[in-house]
């Protein structure tokens, strides 16, 4: 079983950088790891993690992922997070064959039920958040 982590991640990546409508609102600005706390952050922008485990079934085995996705903009109100969230969440749930994976076979991705938004402690800040489920043999 190879990690399949981080060539999911470029993947994620890649794919939405390609979404036109999620280009219009962040251009470039889609990371693998947060920006610096020292560098200048331009707003909007989006944020690609995830947990992984071992995963086995009868017919294969591979890695289970917690995919990830955060969008960050500088609102007072959550607009503009919550239509990325809506755009990752189109370009993802159960469109499995969106995600080449170099050596590897996406089984499944779809959403697990976990979304959500919220105002930032700073109070100019505002955050969205979209979970999916993962599996790559």
């Amino acid at each position: 079983m190879a990690d399949s982590a981080l060539p999911l991640l470029q993947a994620v990546v890649a794919l939405l950088k390609a979404q036109p409508d999620i280009a219009a609102l962040v251009g470039p600005r889609i990371y693998g790891a947060a920006p610096s706390k020292g560098s200048a952050v331009k707003y909007p922008f989006m944020l690609v993690t995830c947990d992984s485990a071992p995963f086995a079934a009868d017919s294969f085995s591979g890695m289970e992922h917690t995919l990830r996705i955060q969008a960050f903009a500088r609102e007072s109100k959550p607009g503009t997070v919550l239509t990325l969230r809506k755009l990752a969440f189109d370009a993802i749930d159960r469109k499995e064959i969106n995600l080449a994976l170099p050596n590897s076979q996406l089984i499944l991705a779809e959403f697990d039920g976990i979304a959500t938004a919220f105002p930032e402690p700073d109070g100019r800040t505002y955050q969205s958040l979209i979970e999916f489920k993962v599996l790559v043999n």
